[in-house]
């Protein structure tokens, strides 16, 4: 994946899953086995698997007033996402 398809995708999974909060968009994006990282407000850091993003989908709709997200937040390169 070049770094304008990493940049594609990650576009996509923001407007698809985060902007709606649409749990059942995961699996479009995902497998199940996916393990990923989440750098908390206090910079350490949690491992997330497939069902922690699906859990917590609904949890974030209830507690974020506005979910659009600023793409030139996303760090999309060539090898990193």
């Amino acid at each position: 994946m070049n770094d304008k398809e990493t940049r594609s995708f990650a576009q996509q999974l923001l407007q698809e899953v985060w902007e709606p909060f649409d749990s059942e968009a995961v699996s479009r994006f995902f497998h199940r086995d996916v393990v990923g990282w989440h750098r908390r407000a206090d910079s350490s850091w949690q491992e997330l698997e497939y069902d922690d993003v699906v859990k917590h989908l609904p949890w974030d709709k209830e507690t974020n007033a506005n979910p659009l997200f600023d793409v030139r937040d996303i760090i999309a390169e060539e090898d990193r996402f």
